[in-house]
């Protein structure tokens, strides 16, 4: 089928999404996507937003296809829908010209989703950029574009840049490790908006640094569900098993979310005491924990550790913790598993 087949088909409302071969419109040449991007541009807005979500779940799903060219043209959409999307669909793109893009539609789109999922899209740079993989121009780039976005000296943020973008500028800043970070981070935590001290303890757990995690440990017992979800999360992305024991008490959680994000963080951790942790959530009276945590279980098989590993008879010291402190942990995860309402 050649290009010009698969519009005709794209553009036939009639055939359905699922079932067009998208394939096609892996690794185009530039000119190809050209025309094929304009195309897309006479469909219905709801047409057009279908393929692309369809272009971004096969993507997910097959590591032989590249839609790159395809989403990079999109980003030019009269559509704000359309460009927000194609953002989405860049990311797994590393290519440097896609930085400068990002970073104008942060400043200057009129749509604000479509500014969120910029500020979304520059956080995987940063985290490059912190792992010597960026050329420093463009590290510095982003880092003092960012900066600018939320110094309230340097720039009128409070009318330019609604929370929800401030929030996401702050979490694609945070891979930066150095002071001028650490006191924006501190600053948004001791914020009276709910959302941006959210934002604060993701992006404790982006940036990294141990300092952190005493204040993370007490938003453990926030009232706040969303609290206490990104503080677990922010245990995991730090990734230190030492903090196994904490993420263990958060079974009797009585949020589900919460619940699915201590599955996440322990899977980030790994090794052998997250993996006994993990058994035990196969206990769960939640079906869908049950699912998140087999899930997990079979994710770091595929990554190799050994059976030897997981049945060392220093599984327990392994966290930190002595074997009688973490059966008193696993005896608190056994109550919450029967605390937990299904």
């Amino acid at each position: 089928m050649s290009n010009e087949s698969i519009l005709k088909s794209i553009e036939d409302e009639e055939t359905t999404i699922a079932s067009l071969e998208v394939g096609l419109l892996s690794d185009l040449e530039p000119s190809s996507a050209a025309i094929i991007s304009d195309s897309l541009s006479s469909l219905s807005l709801e047409r057009e937003k279908q393929l692309l979500d369809h272009l971004i779940n096969v993507s997910e799903d097959r590591f032989d296809v590249n839609f790159d060219e395809l989403f990079a043209r999109k980003l030019q959409s009269e559509r704000p829908e359309i460009r927000e999307l194609s953002i989405k669909g860049l990311w797994e793109c590393n290519e440097r010209s896609l930085i400068s893009t990002l970073l104008d539609l942060l400043r200057k789109d009129d749509a604000d989703d479509v500014r969120i999922a910029a500020a979304i899209g520059l956080r995987k740079f940063s985290v490059l950029a912190q792992e010597g993989k960026l050329l420093d121009r463009d590290s510095s780039n982003i880092y003092q574009s960012l900066i600018t976005i939320l110094d309230d000296d340097s720039y009128e943020t409070e009318n330019e840049f609604p929370i929800e973008i401030r929030r996401r500028a702050i979490e694609a800043l945070s891979p930066y490790d150095d002071p001028k970070v650490h006191e924006i981070i501190l600053d948004n935590y001791h914020s009276l908006d709910e959302q941006l001290r959210a934002s604060a303890i993701f992006s404790m757990g982006e940036n990294g640094n141990s300092e952190w995690i005493s204040y993370i440990l007490e938003e453990m017992e926030n009232p706040n569900p969303e609290i206490r979800f990104e503080a677990v999360g922010a245990l995991g992305r730090i990734g230190d098993e030492a903090l196994i024991p904490d993420l263990a008490r958060m079974a009797n959680d009585v949020n589900f979310e919460v619940i699915s994000q201590v599955i996440t963080a322990l899977n980030l951790i790994g090794g052998p005491t997250a993996i006994k942790v993990l058994k035990r959530f196969l206990q769960h009276d939640n079906t869908n924990v049950r699912s998140l945590a087999q899930d997990a279980l079979e994710n770091m098989e595929k990554e190799q550790l050994s059976i030897e590993e997981i049945s060392n008879g220093d599984l327990y010291k392994s966290a930190g913790s002595s074997e009688e402190e973490n059966e008193e942990i696993f005896s608190e995860f056994d109550e919450g598993l029967e605390d937990f309402d299904e």
